[in-house]
């Protein structure tokens, strides 16, 4: 084969692999993905720059050709159709700034909390996303506009006496104990990785997200926990309560390690976050408050007050028994042998109970020691791995929740943001819709914080 007709058939390799991935993002889900299949078309789709200037590229390289026959000229056609859908998809990420800043304004939510517009796109945000594929730790940092030096870590903290190598956390923070000391209180987010309950890391998750934060005066705390299937999702409920005790116990003494006494009489506003499997674990530690049933031991903390003052739900499960069977639907029922066989381990009807226990849109019908604080819920319509209905249910069954509870109201309203094409795992690269909820997650917590409120013993729904 002569270099030219080589050259040709690769093309149409790229052409038609370009078109059906374009193809796959924009296409209805009709069933759901594993945990490996959903991965390149959700990192696609979170790096279109790069894509679309590659396709350019490829088009290019058609009016090269010395010899063009028809079946360039359809290669030339698909990558053409292709370019164009990718477009389509880049400027839905740039329209989801206007989204997030209707459901804040929804909520009530003042906009001016954070530290800019929602989805500004600065220079470095700009330059983050082109160069992401390539350096995702440094465009993080350039993502806003400081380097990494301007915030100080304390890494491979354990939140336990037990000391099990999974249950540690890192403290991430700014350098200069204004930034933390501008608010009332010392605000803190607690992230929770996602993975499945089976793998993850604490420091690999939602980078741009935490960092903002942390730019922005937030201390975040950012933990791994015990993984499925040497444990199960009951252990993990535990080890985030576990970390809630640990902050409040033992944060204060960590900063006045880095400031002094500056911090001493300031008391801390907690809030939690997580994605996927962590944003299931953040909702069971928001439905769980200082319940009985989920409480460490008083003899291992100082505090022992699990209570939360916001959640940050980002694309996590809501239901695992699939009691409207969206999943069902969808799979046939290959989300609930993954979660009774391999992450719970327990499979017999016997086990319902535990199912229904460890799932957030079932303990809304039941009595609370205290009400769930406010959560702020995101999704992708093209989510393959976590339904899109199973996540609208849950907030619907949670408005309507809110309306039916006695006891005092939050004062901040729940705030739910469905993404157009948003895969799974949507914020994990540089994107404009990552840019986006980091912003609107900021006003959110900050509003969390801002009005704290503690709501006590409540009826069911």
């Amino acid at each position: 084969m002569d270099q030219g007709k080589k050259e040709a058939a690769l093309l149409l390799g790229s052409a038609l692999t370009s078109f059906y991935l374009s193809h796959k993002m924009s296409k209805e889900v009709t069933g759901m993905e594993n945990m490996l299949t959903f991965f390149p078309t959700a990192m696609l789709w979170q790096s279109l720059p790069t894509v679309m200037v590659s396709q350019v590229y490829l088009i290019r390289r058609y009016f090269a050709l010395s010899d063009a026959s028809m079946v360039s000229w359809i290669s030339l056609a698909l990558h053409v159709l292709a370019t164009r859908k990718f477009v389509e998809q880049y400027k839905t990420q740039f329209e989801a700034k206007h989204l997030f800043e209707q459901a804040l304004k929804d909520a009530n939510i003042p906009l001016h909390y954070g530290s800019g517009k929602i989805g500004d796109m600065s220079y470095y945000r700009w330059l983050s996303t082109l160069l992401l594929p390539f350096a995702p730790y440094l465009t993080t940092a350039l993502a806003y506009n400081s380097p990494l030096s301007n915030l100080q870590v304390v890494n491979h903290i354990y939140y336990t006496k037990q000391k099990h190598g999974s249950q540690v956390l890192d403290v991430i923070f700014p350098k200069d104990a204004k930034s933390i000391l501008k608010n009332q209180s010392i605000n803190c987010l607690l992230y929770v990785h996602g993975g499945g309950w089976t793998v993850g890391k604490r420091f690999f998750h939602s980078l741009h997200l935490l960092m903002d934060m942390a730019h922005n005066g937030f201390v975040v705390c950012t933990m791994d926990y015990r993984l499925a299937p040497t444990n199960n999702v009951e252990d993990q409920v535990f080890d985030v309560k576990s970390g809630i005790c640990w902050i409040k116990s033992n944060l204060i003494n960590v900063l006045q390690e880095q400031f002094g006494g500056s911090l001493k009489h300031r008391d801390i506003s907690l809030c939690i976050g997580g994605e996927s499997a962590g944003g299931h674990l953040s909702l069971m530690a928001a439905m769980t408050m200082n319940d009985p049933k989920w409480q460490p031991s008083d003899q291992e903390y100082s505090v022992t007050d699990t209570s939360l003052d916001g959640c940050l739900d980002l694309y996590g499960v809501r239901d695992f028994t699939d009691s409207e069977e969206h999943w069902y639907k969808l799979d046939g029922g290959g989300f609930r042998n993954y979660i009774r066989h391999y992450v719970f381990q327990r499979c017999t009807l016997e086990h319902a109970e535990a199912h229904e226990n460890l799932s957030p849109k079932l303990l809304l019908n039941r009595p609370f020691v205290e009400l769930p604080p406010p959560i702020f819920g995101i999704h992708g319509t093209h989510d393959t791995l976590i339904p899109l209905d199973e996540a609208e249910s849950f907030y619907a069954a949670l408005k309507e929740g809110r309306k039916q509870w006695s006891g005092q109201s939050n004062s901040v309203n729940d705030v739910f943001v469905v993404i157009p094409y948003g895969p799974h795992g949507l914020n994990i690269l540089a994107n404009p819709v990552s840019f986006a909820l980091s912003d609107a997650a900021e006003n959110f917590l900050l509003a969390c914080t801002r009005n704290r409120k503690r709501n006590l013993t409540v009826a069911k729904l």
